[in-house]
């Protein structure tokens, strides 16, 4: 069966998601702070009306990211539990497909140790080796509780 991905790069790392769980990509000159969010959430950005929490992939997967101020930011609109966030990633590859024949499972990867959690899979592309990402383990449940309860319902002012 064949699964289209929309491919990215973080760093000089190829990543993918399945296609079924992404609504859009975006370039978003603005990112709006939040205080006392988690450090891989970079803030909120307003989506046609909609507020949507924006996570720096770099920072959740350990990586250094530079303290500098883009003029664009490239994100990917994901639905994660019923939940949009963006994804911020360095670089757009494209969409492709791929067939389930071609899709490694992590037990190809031997003795490599990876985040099997948030990993489903590795697929050669054109020489190219991206990692098939787990989109609905990117946040953990306290993370999404956060998420819920201080972006998207904020607190009312008495």
């Amino acid at each position: 069966m064949e699964k289209q991905f929309v491919g990215f790069k973080v760093e000089n790392n190829f990543y993918c998601i399945d296609i079924d769980y992404v609504k859009e990509v975006v370039k978003v000159n603005q990112i709006t702070w939040m205080p006392h969010a988690p450090g891989f959430v970079r803030g909120i950005i307003n989506l046609r009306g909609i507020i949507v929490p924006v996570i720096s992939l770099k920072l959740k997967f350990g990586l250094i990211e530079k303290e500098e101020k883009l003029d664009e930011y490239k994100v990917i609109i994901v639905n994660i539990n019923n939940l949009l966030v963006g994804l911020i990633v360095d670089e757009f590859v494209y969409v492709f497909s791929s067939s389930d024949d071609k899709i490694q499972g992590l037990d190809a990867t031997g003795d490599i140790k990876i985040a099997r959690n948030l990993i489903n899979g590795i697929i050669k592309m054109e020489n190219n080796i991206f990692l098939i990402l787990n989109i609905k383990n990117i946040l953990d449940i306290e993370e999404q509780k956060f998420i819920n309860k201080e972006v998207i319902e904020p607190k009312k002012i008495d």
